[in-house]
């Protein structure tokens, strides 16, 4: 005769865990620290994108972690890096825009205004992010 099997005893408890869904608020979007004609504030800045756009384009790049290689290919392709590196400010730093107006600003009908004085405009903003951040 085999042993009497060994009773088990089991509880089966069942916990619930419910959580209300929450929405994460998404800080109020910041303006720009200056406006598109506001090279009085950096003469410095003005004068490279007048002058050698192709350079200052390429030292946003780098201050913003990205390859100057991508800023550098001004005479093929500066408008359309110009128009990411503004995307790229905005989305990082919170700026209020949108992805229409870095194009107009980029490639508008007055290109080669509008495109200095935004190439100047992100130029003052890296500074002034780099900055507030403690990366003078």
């Amino acid at each position: 005769m085999a042993p009497p099997p060994q009773q088990m005893h089991t509880t089966n408890t069942n916990v619930v865990i419910t959580s209300q869904p929450t929405v994460a608020a998404r800080p109020a979007q910041r303006p720009w620290s200056s406006n598109l004609c506001g090279c009085c504030s950096d003469f410095s800045s003005c004068m490279l994108a007048l002058c050698c756009p192709c350079c200052l384009q390429c030292c946003i790049a780098q201050d913003m972690g990205e390859s100057c290689g991508s800023a550098f290919c001004y005479v093929c392709c500066s408008v359309p890096s110009l128009f990411g590196l503004r995307a790229n400010m905005r989305g990082k730093e919170n700026i209020q825009g949108s992805l229409c107006d870095d194009f107009c600003l980029t490639a508008g009908c007055c290109v080669l205004w509008c495109y200095c004085c935004a190439l100047a405009q992100l130029a003052r903003e890296v500074k002034t992010v780099k900055n507030a951040k403690g990366y003078v």
